[in-house]
């Protein structure tokens, strides 16, 4: 985010806290100057100070609207993120697909070379069966 200039030129102490920032005059540029600075939080408390005082809402005004504006970068970093976490998550996705599919052609080719290995092995099993039986043995 970049650094907002100042509303005024002279150089104070802005205010620390929504507190502090409340108790400012109405028209003071010091007050502004901390609304456009303070974080979601501040702002938050600052709104809520402001309800409860029966000056005119327009630093609660700005405060809300700085407010908004606050969430609203927030959201734009938070989306970002998501979006590269779901590309991530797309890549890795297609990653098991290709991964799932060359283990169904191996599958594939196993269950067409076993059977005939399978059969070849049985037959001679057969045959070595017959040839060492001896006649007349079988009870």
């Amino acid at each position: 985010m970049a650094k907002i200039p100042p509303l005024c030129d002279v150089p104070t102490m802005l205010p620390k806290t929504p507190r502090e920032a409340i108790d400012r005059n109405l028209f003071d540029a010091e007050k502004y100057d901390w609304i456009r600075q303070a974080s979601i939080k501040e702002l938050e408390d600052f709104c809520h100070l402001a309800l409860n005082r029966s000056d005119p809402h327009t630093a609660s005004d700005l405060a809300k609207i700085a407010l908004g504006v606050r969430i609203a970068e927030e959201q734009i970093k938070l989306a970002k993120k998501l979006e590269s976490q779901t590309n991530r998550l797309i890549v890795l996705t297609w990653g098991l697909v290709i991964l799932s599919i060359a283990l169904l052609a191996m599958a594939a080719v196993q269950t067409k070379i076993m059977p005939k290995e399978n059969a070849e092995a049985h037959v001679q099993q057969v045959q070595t069966s017959q040839t060492n039986e001896i006649p007349g043995t079988n009870k």
